[in-house]
């Protein structure tokens, strides 16, 4: 995909319902802009002093790169997408061009020609004129509108995934504003009305924006849009499974939006990979079952528990201690098994370190408009992050995962395909094999490799004479009784 498409993604891969997010934003430099007095033209010729910056137009906007400084709550009148005269926030300035956002939540360029400085206060957008607007599109014409307090809704799925959408996100906003002023964080309500809309079909869905293959929801900094699809790839296979996948994906996008509405994330600001995509699977864990809902900010997330359980029974003997906090905290992409490292270390950190985390969060939501750090090495892996984490939390990694996953094997947890097939690993070595290993598996190649990964880790003279057999089971608790059973068994 472009790395640089201005939206937060959801991915999802394998058969067992592994979910990601892709955002990459290519290393350029940042910049600053000095705000006008009242009176004078808000959008004004540039400083020459040198500054690092981002390139706004990788998020769409078409304005140069240009020395950049917050908005600072300035309003201009300027025109909206159907031509219409309409006061603006400056969101952030970039040069002698300014970004704005529109009454309806938009954010937009604007040239000094395009804009000028006013004392007339802004008024956002209605949910009853935010819902006509939207329906202006021809793409969205077509779908039915539901309005609640907080989101305005056009879907055209089935009313039983429109009716979970609508119960997950309005018990996440008042639930995570809550748990943000827990942590002595401001927030505020949203300025605009939320705008969720939800496709039936993935062509709809990609008609409307194209995504790369397998990208089910994402949320997008600019439009302030959540836009989803019902049809996935899992969901033609067992309706369960898609449903489970569904308000994964709901609570984690909505948990995106939330932050960059309430004051904690400003949009278009860069946060390190990890904690973007961690705070938001911290904020947003959700069960499964017939009551399937969001559980509530900081609980479980099982999904993400279910990620750790598969990577540690098939990580590679000789993985170094420590590399894979180090490598989630660097990286400026995350893969699957970084998305449940990142829930797993703030999961971690928010009750081991909870003054240093929340003074970490509070430090990032002062990052600006078109601020943070993006510069890669040859590894795709960003050095600012790993110093910022480390001036926090500390640089002594191989310590940070030993606490993590110590944590991690504590915590209650309930398997999201429990009644799925699981498959044991029974592994037998020793001069009469007398000397035992076990472990479930989810599929039976995982099953094979930790075996292999066993073996290889016992002396040389131990894995001549070691032997496994791989058992199959319908489901997780007829897989541990066995397992159970079978340790206990005295060998003869």
């Amino acid at each position: 995909m472009d790395a640089a498409m201005p939206v937060r993604l959801r991915n999802c891969r394998s058969f067992l319902l592994v979910l990601f997010c892709i955002v990459g934003l290519s290393p350029l430099v940042l910049l600053e802009i000095r705000p006008a007095p009242a009176g004078e033209k808000v959008l004004q010729q540039e400083s020459t002093a040198p500054a690092p910056r981002i390139d706004p137009r990788i998020f769409g906007l078409n304005i140069p790169q240009g020395k950049i400084r917050p908005g600072e709550k300035k309003r201009v009148v300027t025109t909206d997408e159907a031509g219409k005269a309409v006061v603006a926030l400056v969101h952030a300035r970039v040069g002698k061009n300014g970004i704005v956002m529109l009454p309806d939540g938009k954010l937009v360029s604007r040239t000094p020609g395009e804009a000028s400085a006013t004392q007339r206060p802004f008024v956002p957008l209605s949910h009853d004129e935010t819902a006509r607007a939207l329906q202006l599109d021809k793409k969205l014409a077509h779908l039915t509108l539901r309005k609640t307090k907080h989101y305005v809704f056009l879907y055209n799925t089935s009313p039983e995934f429109a009716d979970m959408t609508r119960r997950i996100l309005e018990s996440l906003l008042p639930g995570v504003t809550g748990y943000l002023k827990n942590m002595a964080l401001e927030v505020h309500e949203p300025i605009v009305p939320l705008v969720v809309i939800m496709f039936r079909t993935k062509r709809e869905y990609q008609n409307f924006q194209r995504m790369p293959p397998g990208v089910v929801a994402y949320y997008n900094t600019v439009s302030n849009h959540v836009v989803l699809t019902e049809e996935t790839s899992i969901e033609k296979l067992n309706r369960e499974l898609g449903n489970q996948q569904s308000i994964s994906t709901i609570a984690h996008e909505g948990s995106h939006q939330i932050l960059h509405n309430i004051g904690v994330q400003q949009r278009l600001s860069v946060w390190p990979m990890w904690i973007s995509e961690g705070f938001a699977e911290y904020l947003s864990p959700t069960s499964f079952g017939k009551r399937m809902r969001w559980k509530g900010a900081g609980k479980v997330n099982d999904l993400r528990m279910f990620e750790i359980e598969q990577y540690r029974k098939d990580r590679p003997a000789g993985t170094g201690a420590g590399q894979l906090v180090e490598h989630t905290v660097g990286a400026a992409r995350l893969s699957s098994t970084g998305y449940a490292t990142a829930w797993a270390l703030t999961y971690h950190l928010a009750r081991s370190q909870k003054k240093s985390y929340a003074t970490y969060i509070r430090n990032l939501s002062r990052i600006g408009p078109l601020q943070g750090s993006i510069q890669t090495d040859k590894a795709s892996m960003i050095a600012e992050n790993k110093r910022l984490f480390a001036k926090h939390f500390g640089s002594d990694f191989a310590e940070i995962e030993a606490q993590v996953l110590k944590r991690l094997d504590h915590l209650p947890y309930n398997d999201p395909f429990a009644e799925w097939p699981h498959f044991v690993t029974l592994l037998n070595y020793g001069k009469r094999g007398n000397q035992r290993q076990a472990d479930l598996f989810h599929s039976s190649r995982m099953a094979v490799k930790w075996a292999e990964n066993q073996i290889q880790k016992l002396p040389k003279d131990k894995q001549v004479s070691a032997e496994y057999d791989v058992v199959r089971f319908p489901d997780r608790n007829t897989a541990q009784i066995y397992l159970k059973r079978w340790l206990r068994r005295r060998v003869k």
